[in-house]
C-alpha cells in the first residue's frame, strides 16, 4: 500500500511569510486571501506536504497521487476562492474557505498564497454555513463524539464530548452563531479565570462532515478534567463517514451531551476476529 512520507520543511519567501503572519491575527475579522495559481488543499497536512514537495519523486505516479488525494481528503484550490487564515507557520497554512462558502478547513501550501485581497462582508453580516440535518459523529473508537442540530437563523446547536486515555471527561454544548462558512461560539470570554473562557469554531469539511476547535483565547479548560480539553487551534475532524445516525428527537443537544441527563454515547466498534 502506498505511504505518505513526511517531507522536509521548505523555506518561504520573505514577503509571503511576513504578509501571512501579519494577517493571521486578523483572520477573525475575515481578512481574505487567495492562491496565486491552481493549488491543492487537504484535510490531512501530511497529504498537502507530500503532494506539494518538489522533492517527492512519486508525484509523477498518477496512482500514488490519486491514493494520497483520496486518503488525505484533498480538493483543488483555485485563485477564484477566498480563504480566512486559521493557523500560519511553516510550509502549510490552515485556512477556512469563505468564498464560495463551503467552510472547509484545509491545509494549503503557504508559498501558494498571495497577499491579502480584501475583506469579507460576512465580517459584519455573518452568512450561514451550508445547512444539513446534523447528527451524531464518532471518532477515536467512540471516545470522541460531536452532536449537531441546525437551529433558527442559521445557528447550530452542538455538543462535543471526549474521554482521554486516562478516562478523564471533557464536554461542552451550546448554540453556535453563523459566520462565513461555519459557526462561532463564545462564553464567559471576560471571566477572570482563563480556564472558564470558552471559544469554539465549527466548520464544514469537504465531504460534509465537521471540524471542531477551541481557540487560544478560550480553550474551555473548565469543561473537563486535568488536560482533557482539546489542544487550542488544532481542529478535531469528524468526517462524514463518522456519522452514526441522528440525535433522539426527545432530547435537546445539551441533554444528549450531558452525563447527568442520561446523554447518548458512541457505539464502540467491534474488533475483527
Amino acid at each position: 500500500m502506498p505511504t505518505i512520507a513526511r517531507q522536509p520543511r521548505v523555506a518561504l519567501a520573505f514577503w509571503v511569510a511576513c504578509g501571512l503572519v501579519a494577517a493571521s491575527g486578523a483572520a477573525r475579522a475575515e481578512a481574505l486571501f487567495q492562491v496565486r495559481h491552481n493549488s491543492i488543499g487537504c484535510v490531512s497536512e501530511r497529504a498537502t506536504l507530500a503532494l506539494s514537495s518538489p522533492e517527492e519523486p512519486r508525484r509523477s505516479d498518477p496512482g500514488w497521487v490519486a491514493f494520497v488525494r483520496r486518503d488525505g481528503q484533498c480538493v483543488d484550490v483555485t485563485p477564484t476562492s477566498r480563504w480566512a487564515l486559521v493557523r500560519v507557520g511553516g510550509p502549510t497554512t490552515l485556512a477556512r474557505n469563505v468564498v464560495p462558502g463551503s467552510g472547509a478547513l484545509l491545509y494549503i501550501p503557504t508559498v501558494d498564497f498571495v497577499a491579502q485581497v480584501g475583506r469579507s462582508a460576512a465580517a459584519s453580516t455573518p452568512r450561514a454555513a451550508r445547512s444539513d440535518s446534523g447528527g451524531k459523529y464518532c471518532i477515536d473508537n467512540g471516545s470522541t463524539m460531536l452532536l449537531t442540530r441546525p437551529a433558527a437563523n442559521g445557528g447550530l446547536e452542538f455538543g462535543m464530548t471526549s474521554w482521554t486515555a486516562q478516562k478523564i471527561f471533557f464536554g461542552v454544548s451550546g448554540l453556535a452563531q453563523p459566520e462565513a462558512g461555519g459557526w462561532h461560539y463564545r462564553k464567559d470570554m471576560s471571566a477572570g479565570d482563563p480556564s472558564e473562557r470558552c471559544e469554539i469554531r465549527i466548520g464544514k469539511l469537504p465531504d460534509g462532515g465537521y471540524s471542531f476547535g477551541v481557540t487560544q483565547a478560550g480553550n474551555c479548560e473548565a469543561n473537563g478534567g486535568h488536560n482533557a480539553a482539546p489542544s487550542p487551534d488544532h481542529p478535531i475532524l469528524f468526517p462524514a463517514r463518522s456519522r452514526q445516525g441522528d440525535i433522539p428527537r426527545n432530547k435537546s443537544v445539551a441533554e444528549a451531551t450531558s452525563l447527568e441527563s442520561g446523554g447518548i454515547s458512541c457505539a464502540i466498534p467491534r474488533r475483527g476476529h
